[in-house]
């Protein structure tokens, strides 16, 4: 395989081309002759065996028809029996032998022409004992001679084909047998016909057939040379063979394998027309054999024709078809050779010319031009490359002049991107400074909006503290009111005091001596009631005091709380204008970063600009290599 592909690459494209299409001619010849010559050998075969069949029931047809004008002559016969007794007794033997001796001189390859007639009815006197006459008459010395016999006398001793047609009253075909007629030895067989007078047997009259006399006619049926004919009764007994030597022995006697697996003797008997295939056991070679049914007319034992067909021999003519067809393909092979050879000289000599064209067009010259005075494909194929080779000459020159075009384009926009590139440095520095500012006032923004949101919660954390201490302050004096209240209690109290001390005192003093410690009480309770006295006038002077600081003081913070009020709001709008102030300065943040990566943008855009200058640079110095690789 490694060498087979080695080969295919080292031979030109010529040698492929005629090598691709030879073998596939060879391949659709191989295919279509195989396919061919094995559907004629089929062809040959089934018509050397129809023609086999044909001969065959030709030569059966041949042989039934001279059988059965002899026994047309045995029927004609026993017409003039059937009057047998309508003929007058004094010439009734002189009529009758004279029908016998007239049929054997008209026919003198019989053996012999008889009639046979039952006694019991010949003879009226005989009864019904068994017993015939039988009139002979055959050929000796070339004369015909006369010869009466009595058969069956005293009884029947062998059943004969008289006996069959008396049992049947039907005509009969002997089977064969041999007579010896002066040291010869023949093979013969009986045709014989009943006479029958109302339906009642009273005789028959035969004739004696020479079965030798079939020998010229069977030995000519020769199918294909090689192939035989023979004859087999209705016993199966061989009545003609090219070999003799088989000739009265019996089939199955002779091919006892063949019988046994084609059932042959049965298939003749029923008078079939069969065929088989079979190996000769010398040879082994294959044979068919066709048989083909003989019936003799108002018989019921047909015999049989055989022919026997070697199969070499039915093919043999289907051989010299392949043989000749083959030598037909081959020298048609040799012709579409030849003609692919001339053809391919011719087209591949107009290839190489167009790879020549093409190898000078790869190489980048644009001048070369192919010539061509055709009109089939490669014509139309050379015109095309000649076009192709001016447009290609075209497209190079506009190449040249785009090359140059985009070159200055490409000067032009340098100088565009370098001033672009430093407006957008520029444009970036200018946004950086901007947006450092603008960062700067927006925390100082920040930092004053904090202060201020600071200062609006401690003034109106004060200003709650100074509701909740004016609040304080009037509870305060109203509790001070209060225990002013209570303190004139205490004084009434002081003063009830004093005088129930009194009493006790006066009680004591009436009591003497037991009442000397209630004197000691009563003493103690209006001291105590002295105290209290004291105490309740100094609460009160220090209530009096207390509530004149409260009511100054909650004046003087009401005083203040409309100033602390009106601070507040001050501080609160002033806490919400910086918010205002942020959310602004946040937006103007907002902007100028955008501005400021917008600047970057364009920087970077500008620096892509460049390099895409750069590109085009190398492009078109690139187009123009390319373009002075042609000669136009």
């Amino acid at each position: 395989m490694k060498k087979l592909k080695s080969f295919y690459h080292k031979v030109g494209l010529k040698q492929k081309f005629i090598l691709a299409i030879l073998i596939t001619v060879i391949a659709v010849y191989i295919i279509s002759f195989t396919y061919i010559l094995e559907s004629q050998r089929k062809i040959n075969i089934n018509d050397a065996l129809t023609i086999s069949r044909r001969e065959v029931l030709h030569n059966a047809n041949k042989i039934e028809s001279f059988l059965n004008y002899n026994m047309g002559v045995a029927s004609g016969l026993v017409e003039v029996f059937r009057q047998y007794d309508q003929i007058p007794l004094s010439v009734r033997d002189s009529i009758l032998s004279k029908s016998l001796y007239n049929a054997l001189s008209s026919n003198p390859n019989y053996a012999g022409v008889f009639t046979s007639i039952q006694l019991s009815f010949s003879d009226k006197n005989w009864g019904e004992k068994p017993g015939r006459r039988s009139i002979v008459y055959f050929i000796d010395n070339n004369k015909i001679q006369r010869e009466i016999k009595y058969k069956d006398v005293g009884g029947i001793k062998n059943l004969t084909s008289y006996h069959h047609v008396m049992k049947t009253k039907m005509a009969s075909i002997a089977n064969p047998y041999w007579s010896n007629y002066k040291g010869i030895k023949h093979l013969e067989t009986t045709l014989s016909a009943p006479i029958l007078v109302k339906n009642e047997f009273i005789g028959v009259v035969g004739i004696d057939i020479y079965l030798s006399q079939l020998k010229s006619q069977l030995e000519k049926i020769k199918p294909f040379g090689t192939g035989y004919a023979f004859l087999l009764s209705n016993n199966g007994i061989y009545v003609y063979h090219p070999d003799t030597t088989v000739i009265g022995d019996k089939s199955i006697d002779v091919n006892p394998d063949e019988e046994k697996i084609y059932n042959i003797s049965p298939k003749i008997q029923k008078g079939e027309s069969f065929e088989f295939d079979a190996t000769l056991d010398g040879t082994k070679k294959k044979i068919i054999v066709f048989f083909s049914p003989i019936k003799v007319q108002g018989t019921t034992t047909p015999w049989s024709l055989g022919v026997l067909v070697r199969l070499d021999d039915v093919i043999s003519e289907s051989k010299k078809v392949i043989r000749d067809t083959i030598i037909v393909g081959l020298l048609g092979l040799i012709i579409i050779l030849g003609i692919l050879i001339f053809y391919s000289n011719k087209i591949f000599k107009s290839i190489k010319e167009i790879s020549v064209f093409a190898e000078k067009l790869s190489n980048g010259d644009l001048n070369v031009k192919l010539e061509s005075g055709n009109k089939d494909e490669l014509g139309v194929m050379t015109s095309s490359l000649n076009i192709m080779s001016d447009r290609f000459r075209q497209m190079v020159l506009e190449l040249k002049k785009s090359a140059k075009s985009i070159s200055e384009f490409r000067e032009s926009m340098e100088v565009i991107s370098f001033g672009f590139n430093s407006m957008a440095i520029n444009q970036r520095n200018n946004s950086e400074e901007v947006t450092k500012s603008v960062n700067e006032i927006a925390g100082k923004i920040g930092i004053s909006v904090n202060n201020a949101v600071y200062s609006k919660e401690i003034s109106g954390k004060a200003y709650q503290e100074l509701e909740l201490g004016i609040t304080q302050a009037n509870i305060s004096t109203q509790t001070m009111k209060d225990i002013a209240k209570a303190t004139i209690i205490i004084s009434d109290i002081t003063f009830l005091t004093n005088i129930l001390a009194l009493n006790a005192a006066i009680e004591a003093s009436k009591a003497g001596v037991s009442g000397k410690s209630f004197g000691v009480i009563a003493t103690e309770i209006s001291r105590l009631a002295d105290d209290s006295k004291k105490a309740a006038a100094k609460i009160e002077v220090l209530l009096q005091q207390g509530v004149t600081n409260s009511t100054d003081t909650g004046k003087i913070v009401n005083d203040l709380l409309p100033d602390m009020e009106k601070s507040l709001s001050l501080v609160s709008e002033i806490a919400d204008l910086n918010e205002e102030q942020k959310f602004e300065i946040e937006k103007i943040k907002e902007s100028v970063n955008k501005l400021n990566n917008f600047s970057h943008e364009n920087e970077s855009f500008a620096a892509v600009l460049l390099e895409n200058v750069q590109v085009l640079d190398d492009l078109s110095k690139k187009l123009k290599e390319i373009s002075d690789l042609f000669d136009v």
